[in-house]
């Protein structure tokens, strides 16, 4: 049986300038480009999509009783 991963969802403000970072440091190459998204994936397999949001980027967690 083979498992597969979802996406994990990272919002960016430079979309170009954030594939060239993930590909350059973390070695992730590009499986398909759009002009609001790109998909990049990993050699282990690992798949993102760096999608282009206007707003301020904030991170957090949230939890089944809310954000941490």
């Amino acid at each position: 049986m083979e498992l597969l991963s979802g996406y994990i969802y990272i919002p960016v403000t430079n979309l170009e300038r954030s594939v060239e970072w993930y590909a350059q440091y973390l070695h992730f190459e590009t499986a398909f480009e759009d002009p609001l998204y790109v998909e990049m994936r990993s050699t282990t397999g690992i798949r993102i999509l760096l999608i282009v949001s206007e707003e301020a980027v904030n991170l957090q967690m949230t939890y089944s009783n809310g954000p941490q």
